[in-house]
């Protein structure tokens, strides 16, 4: 099985675990995912295009749905 990991930095051979101060998680993680479009999806340079909180679905057939909510400037 494959997995992908998004990720907008170029050249990465080595993948360390991340604590968000945003996320409400415990502990710091990698994210994989065995899905291509779901890794695309978190291709996304923050400090170039700003933040964005997408609301996301996998349909039965595959397909990746998902809105994007950003704030205005």
């Amino acid at each position: 099985m494959e997995y992908y990991h998004g990720s907008s930095v170029l050249g990465l051979t080595e993948l360390k675990p991340y604590a968000s101060l945003y996320s409400n998680l415990q502990e710091a993680v990698v994210y994989l995912t065995t899905g291509k479009q779901l890794a695309l999806h978190y291709i996304w340079d923050d400090k170039r295009v700003g933040v964005k909180w997408p609301m996301l679905h996998i349909r039965d057939d595959g397909v990746l749905v998902f809105q994007e909510m950003g704030h205005g400037d």
